[in-house]
């Protein structure tokens, strides 16, 4: 069961709304964290959580499929805590003083990672002393927010694929 209850919020007010999202603490273990994570009813993140300091800022992120993977791996990690394996060198973005997102450091990231890592789903948003401010879809925040056009040839099963995923995007 989960010891630290009290100091670890499910729901946190942050910029003007409430959210709920999955936090654990870093000695919950990697059988809980896999519980709380896979309820889908329990958090508008799913499969997504976040690991926290004693002082809450953030230690790391850990996701359903990272859980998976590392249980793959050795199945005997279930009653280990968590803090050894999430992810530590995450993804997040930082909000700027006149409210627009600093995404290079992210960019840079993502651009380096591996590309089996898989899609970045969701994406912390922390002040300048790495506290947690919100958490938004990789889309909501690396979305196009200028119109492009681009002409594609050919629309056979590839030229309709490009297409329907450069639209999605913004693209005209």
């Amino acid at each position: 069961a989960r010891q630290d209850m009290d100091m670890v919020p499910k729901i946190w007010f942050l910029t003007g709304k409430y959210i709920m999202i999955n936090f654990f603490t870093k000695s919950e273990t990697v059988g809980e964290v896999l519980s709380t994570i896979s309820d889908a009813d329990k958090t508008d993140f799913f499969g997504f959580g976040i690991v926290l300091n004693d002082d809450k800022t953030i230690y790391g992120i850990t996701t359903l499929k990272d859980i998976s993977i590392n249980i793959l791996k050795n199945s005997k990690i279930l009653n280990q805590s968590i803090d050894k394996y999430c992810i530590k060198d995450f993804i997040f973005v930082t909000l700027n003083d006149d409210g627009s997102y600093n995404k290079l450091d992210a960019l840079k990231k993502i651009a380096d990672r591996d590309i089996k890592s898989g899609k970045v789903r969701f994406v912390p948003i922390l002040d300048s002393k790495k506290k947690l401010i919100d958490v938004k879809a990789y889309d909501d925040i690396f979305a196009v927010t200028e119109n492009y056009s681009v002409a594609i040839y050919g629309m056979g099963f590839v030229g309709l694929t490009l297409f329907a995923a450069l639209a999605s995007r913004g693209f005209n």
